[in-house]
C-alpha cells in the first residue's frame, strides 16, 4: 500500500471514529481522546467545518449572576464531564432553578446528582440510559450513584434507547434538558429534536449539549439547529467548555 493510500485510510478511520465517538474496536473514547482525535481530523483535513455557534462566557449568559453551588464527586474520570464543566452545569441549574429536568445519558449518575443538588426543593429529574450496559469503563455501572435518590423518589430512571424511546409524555414539560447520550450524528440529532419538544412553550428553559466541538456528529447536529426558523433564544457555545447552550425565549 502506498503512503498516500495509508494516509487516506487513516484519515477515513479518524473521521469515522470522530463522528461516532467510538474506536475502531467499538469502545468509546475518553473526553481527552476525543479532543486529540478532533485535532487529528482537522490536521488531516477531514472536517465538517468550524463550529457555528458564537462563543459566550457563563457570566455573560447569566447576566453576571453567580449563585453558590454544591458539587458531588467533583473529580472527573473517563467518559465524564470535566470538573469545570460540572461546575458550569451546576451554575446553570442554580441560575434557572428548574422544577423539572431531563438527562439524555445517565452513565454512573454523577451529572444527575449534581443537577439535583442545585435544583430547587421538590424538583424532579428523569434520566435515560441504555439497559444492561456492558461497555462502561472498568468499575463503573449505569446509575450506580443514584440508588438513594431513586429510592427517595427524587430521580426517575428509564432504561431505553433514546433513538426509539417514546418521549411523548415529556413534551412541553421540562425546564432543563442535558443532552449527553449517543454521540453519533443520528443520536445527537434525535436527542436534540426530543429536547426541543420537551422544552416547547417553556420560556427560559435551558438545553445543554455536551461534546460540542469535540465530536463532529454532535457539532453538526447542534449547528443544524441554527437553520431552523422556529427556535428563538440565546444559542451559544460556552467558553472553556465543550458545551452548547440554548436558553429558550
Amino acid at each position: 500500500m502506498s503512503l498516500k493510500s495509508k494516509l487516506l485510510m487513516l484519515r477515513r478511520m479518524a473521521y469515522t471514529c470522530l463522528r461516532t465517538g467510538r474506536m475502531v474496536g467499538g469502545g468509546l473514547f475518553s473526553h481527552a481522546e476525543r479532543r486529540r482525535l478532533h485535532d487529528l481530523s482537522h490536521f488531516l483535513g477531514y472536517t465538517d467545518g468550524k463550529p457555528r455557534l458564537p462563543v459566550m462566557s457563563l457570566e455573560e449568559l447569566t447576566g453576571g449572576e453567580s449563585p453558590q453551588i454544591r458539587m458531588a464527586y467533583p473529580s472527573s474520570g473517563e467518559w465524564q464531564v470535566s470538573t469545570y464543566e460540572l461546575a458550569v452545569l451546576g451554575q446553570l441549574v442554580a441560575w434557572r432553578q428548574p422544577a423539572s429536568l431531563f438527562e439524555f445519558g445517565t452513565f454512573d449518575g454523577r451529572s444527575t446528582l449534581n443537577m439535583l443538588a442545585n435544583a430547587p426543593e421538590g424538583a424532579t429529574i428523569t434520566t435515560i440510559d441504555l439497559p444492561d450496559r456492558q461497555d462502561l469503563p472498568e468499575g463503573k455501572s449505569s446509575g450506580a450513584l443514584l440508588a438513594q435518590a431513586v429510592a427517595e423518589g427524587r430521580v426517575r430512571r428509564i432504561a431505553g434507547d433514546t433513538l426509539c424511546h417514546d418521549f411523548t409524555e415529556f413534551k412541553g414539560t421540562q425546564d432543563f434538558v442535558f443532552v449527553d447520550a449517543g454521540h453519533s450524528y443520528g443520536c445527537a440529532s434525535s436527542d436534540s429534536r426530543n429536547a426541543l419538544a420537551m422544552t416547547e412553550g417553556r420560556p427560559g428553559a435551558v438545553i445543554l449539549w455536551h461534546d460540542y466541538t469535540t465530536l463532529i456528529g454532535v457539532t453538526r447536529a447542534v449547528d443544524e439547529l441554527l437553520d431552523r426558523q422556529d427556535i428563538a433564544g440565546r444559542f451559544v457555545r460556552l467558553r472553556h467548555t465543550s458545551m452548547a447552550c440554548l436558553v429558550r425565549d
